[in-house]
């Protein structure tokens, strides 16, 4: 996840880098800058004294506004790295055949990448600022002798290595937290799912109580890492304060030997409150950024899901001996083979397969029982191409958008053929004028009839041109006119087609090359 941060913005990660460099030398020499003062007052060069504390003032203002664009380009950098993952992201869940849960990858775009901001990025950003100034006060503590360089860093190399005595125990915790929180999503999704079922049956304490449990466990386990954070900090704090002390004390003994000046004593105490401040702030940071190590090695697997292989649309789709089972329901299919540009249509009664059928060819469920073959036409089997499929659902979904969008599925190619689809199915009356193609619709308020709905479900297919579709009961929402004038304009396209019907009248039946009837579980032609 660090190389999706610093390839958000090359640039900038780079300009940030440097400013950060820039404002820890700063930072460190305005510290420096107490003990040549000191030494100006005991020596009474008051003017040498003025002048130092005006330039002390000065790169403590040029430090503050450095560190101020310096927080400014991280925030910009982090947003632009939680953009590209969301985009790699989407893109991988679309290319991916699996079907991922809705809890999971909204866990992923938005908990998660909290997580790996606060945790993680930001985690490294302060580490990397803390070291530096850490490396920077070094320096100005090596001005005044090696002795005090090497005493501070000796007890800071014992400080590098309490981290690895907690680095394992932080990391399952942080893993715990996520996990914890993904059940709690699933939880809210399961349950507030059937809210209306809760609230017949008056269910509020059963539902508060589940939900109650999951966010109690989130909680816990939310405690339980801080505890963990909280006692490694607090034995970094022993190791620092050590240092914090000893630093001067040695400068002390240095000074009555004549080693330093006096400046050097009330100089080295400050500086060496630096180093073990900056340290023990890097140590927090290395340990919060390591405690994220399985989130990230999650979540990088997850933009490495192999997209879905393309294939050929199928010259033949063969089916033998299916069986489904569905909540222990067991539907028998009969034996049927469909060939390319044939026109098919499932008939039966309610409840008979007929739906469960296209989602068998769609690739949604799998048989219990049989085999489902597709040949491209050499004969050779082929992956389910189901991708390649035009699917026209019961219910079908209005994306957010105009009347336009949701028709042209935002391609702005596909206008020109608009007022002809339109006429096609029906809609040119509905959507006479322009204004009403660019009316704002949206899932929970589209504002439209179920059977305006179904007309703009079949417009989008007359201006896909797919060579394969599903249609699962199509112009059931639709008056007799409409009907017969979609139903011949659906048989007549240059594609195979399977087609859902419930209870047709003979002359429609008629039309298609095969009827398969679950019922009777024949395969016949006409």
């Amino acid at each position: 996840m660090l190389k999706l941060w610093l390839k958000a913005n090359r640039p900038q990660a780079a300009v940030l880098l440097a400013l950060s460099v820039l404002f820890q030398a700063v930072s460190a020499y305005s510290l420096y800058l107490i003990s040549p003062q000191l030494n100006s007052l005991i020596g009474g060069k008051f003017t040498w004294l003025f002048g130092l504390a005006l330039l002390k003032l000065a790169l403590d203002l040029f430090g503050n506004l450095l560190l101020a664009v310096n927080n400014y380009l991280f925030s910009q950098q982090s947003q632009a790295a939680i953009d590209s993952y969301r985009q790699n992201l989407l893109q991988a869940y679309y290319d991916s055949n699996d079907q991922w849960p809705t809890a999971d990858l909204q866990n992923d775009l938005v908990n998660n990448l909290q997580v790996i901001n606060q945790d993680y990025w930001q985690s490294i950003y302060y580490f990397v600022n803390n070291v530096l100034y850490a490396f920077f006060v070094s320096v100005a503590i090596l001005s005044f002798n090696w002795q005090l360089v090497l005493c501070a860093w000796a007890i800071a190399i014992v400080a590098l290595f309490v981290p690895k005595l907690f680095e394992e125990k932080s990391s399952a915790a942080t893993e715990a937290v996520v996990n914890r929180n993904q059940k709690y999503l699933q939880a809210l999704d399961q349950w507030l799912a059937a809210i209306e079922e809760l609230r017949r049956f008056s269910l509020k304490k059963v539902l508060c109580r589940q939900l109650g449990e999951e966010s109690q466990k989130l909680e816990d386990a939310r405690i339980k890492r801080q505890a963990c954070l909280s006692v490694a900090e607090f034995t970094q704090e022993i190791v620092d304060n050590i240092g914090i002390v000893g630093v001067p004390f040695l400068a002390g003994i240095l000074y009555f030997r004549g080693q330093v000046a006096f400046g050097a004593i009330i100089a080295a105490g400050y500086l060496a409150n630096g180093v073990f401040s900056s340290l023990q702030e890097a140590f927090s940071a290395y340990i919060s950024a390591k405690s994220t190590t399985k989130l990230n090695e999650t979540m990088l697997q997850h933009l490495q899901v192999q997209a879905a292989a393309k294939t050929e649309d199928p010259q033949t789709i063969i089916g033998r001996g299916i069986e489904v089972n569905l909540g222990g329901q067991v539907i028998k299919y009969p034996d049927f083979t469909i060939k390319a540009g044939e026109k098919v249509l499932l008939t039966g009664p309610s409840g008979c397969g007929k739906s469960s059928l296209l989602k068998l060819l769609l690739g949604q469920i799998e048989p219990s029982k049989g085999q489902l073959t597709y040949l491209d036409s050499e004969g050779k089997e082929i992956p389910n191409p189901a991708r390649s499929f035009e699917y026209l659902p019961q219910a079908g979904w209005i994306f957010p958008g105009t009347v336009a969008d949701n028709i042209t599925m935002y391609d702005a190619k596909k206008q020109t053929k608009l007022a002809e689809v339109l006429k096609k199915v029906g809609l040119d009356r509905d959507f006479s004028k322009a204004v009403d193609l660019d009316r704002e619709v949206s899932p929970q308020q589209a504002d439209l009839s179920g059977g305006q709905k179904q007309k703009i479900f079949l417009a989008r297919g007359f201006l896909r041109h797919k060579k394969f579709s599903l249609m699962d009961e199509p112009l059931s929402a639709l008056d007799q006119a409409s009907r017969q004038k979609i139903l011949p304009l659906l048989l007549g396209r240059k594609q195979t087609l399977i087609f859902v019907g419930h209870n047709l009248p003979l002359e429609e039946r008629e039309r298609f090359d095969q009827v398969i009837n679950l019922k009777e579980g024949e395969d016949f032609a006409n």
